[in-house]
């Protein structure tokens, strides 16, 4: 999993996701409903940046999947 240090505006972090804006958007601000997540306005756009529940959020989802690897996705 890669994580961007810097904020990313929504049509980036969408791209990065491979999901279509629509989409994204809800999930956006349903991550921002639980606090992983928070927008800060930079100039004239709004980007995100993940919170510290976020990061620690990431660290146990990390350690799950190291106990029950099947969730792990599989490439190929």
């Amino acid at each position: 999993m890669t994580l961007i240090r810097r904020p990313q505006g929504k049509t980036r972090l969408c791209l990065l996701a491979n999901m279509p804006l629509d989409r994204c958007s809800d999930l956006l601000l349903k991550l921002e409903s639980y606090g992983l997540i928070y927008r800060v306005r930079d100039g004239r756009r709004d980007v995100y940046r993940i919170s510290e529940a976020g990061y620690i959020y990431l660290g146990l989802y990390e350690e799950l999947l190291k106990l029950a690897p099947v969730f792990e996705r599989r490439t190929k």
